[in-house]
């Protein structure tokens, strides 16, 4: 069986020869030991080292200061290292010091139609082996967005005591 054929024999609940497997979306903190353990020296030898079926492709985004679309909002008080892999959900955010729902509008909403980069995500749609499965990362935290925006503790305890804060910028979208 090919990568293609076990990734849909084993969403459809088929016999296959494996289970489709993903290796999934490793931290860069952990690819240094991934790498030596498995004696590659990237992730595409990882992956393919392991065998995997389903290559994942984040899709590239423009929003600074991570540009990630994980971290899809700025909404730390002050610049900080706000990466995928480091992100501070308990620093300061932009709503922390606000009670009022229509002070949604205070905060500088960036435009999302030149955030999502789609020739980039064809680009590297294109690189991925073709008898591989390609799957599209594309989310956004919401919850990490809203405790990044209000710091971790003063967001929940928002949420709890005054949850149209959320609601508003929920019905904004």
């Amino acid at each position: 069986m090919d990568s293609r054929e076990r990734f849909f024999a084993t969403i459809n609940y088929e016999k296959t020869d494996l289970p489709a497997s993903w290796l999934g979306l490793p931290v860069t903190a952990a690819e240094k030991n991934l790498f030596a353990h498995f004696g590659v020296s990237s992730v595409i030898g990882l992956k393919q080292k392991l065998g995997d079926d389903i290559w994942p492709i984040e899709v590239p985004f423009n929003c600074p200061p991570s540009n990630h679309i994980a971290c899809a909002f700025p909404f730390a008080k002050s610049i900080h290292n706000d990466t995928p892999d480091e992100r501070t959900l308990t620093a300061p955010g932009f709503f922390e010091d606000y009670d009022d729902p229509t002070d949604v509008a205070k905060f500088s909403w960036p435009d999302p139609s030149g955030m999502v980069l789609r020739d980039e995500s064809l680009r590297l749609s294109k690189e991925i082996p073709s008898d591989k499965i390609r799957m599209g990362v594309m989310w956004s935290a919401h919850f990490q967005d809203a405790c990044s925006a209000f710091c971790i503790e003063q967001a929940l305890i928002t949420m709890m005591m005054n949850p149209e804060m959320f609601c508003v910028v929920k019905a904004t979208i």
